[in-house]
């Protein structure tokens, strides 16, 4: 069986070309190509501690003492 996966002949097209007008229509393509604002975006969530994991939410299944 050499013959070429039909679904990556369609799916990767796709998605790429989708992404590529979406950017194009927002005006992000630059953007979009080098990945700046989803770096600032990781760089700003790692700077952040993550209070979820320190102060027990009011919604906890936990038993809170009396």
């Amino acid at each position: 069986m050499n013959t070429a996966q039909p679904a990556l002949l369609y799916l990767v097209p796709c998605i790429l070309l989708s992404t590529i007008i979406t950017g194009l229509c927002r005006g992000d393509l630059k953007e979009l190509y080098a990945g700046r604002k989803i770096q600032s975006l990781l760089d700003d969530k790692a700077k952040e501690p993550d209070s979820s994991l320190l102060i027990p939410s009011e919604n906890s299944t936990e038993e809170q003492p009396n």
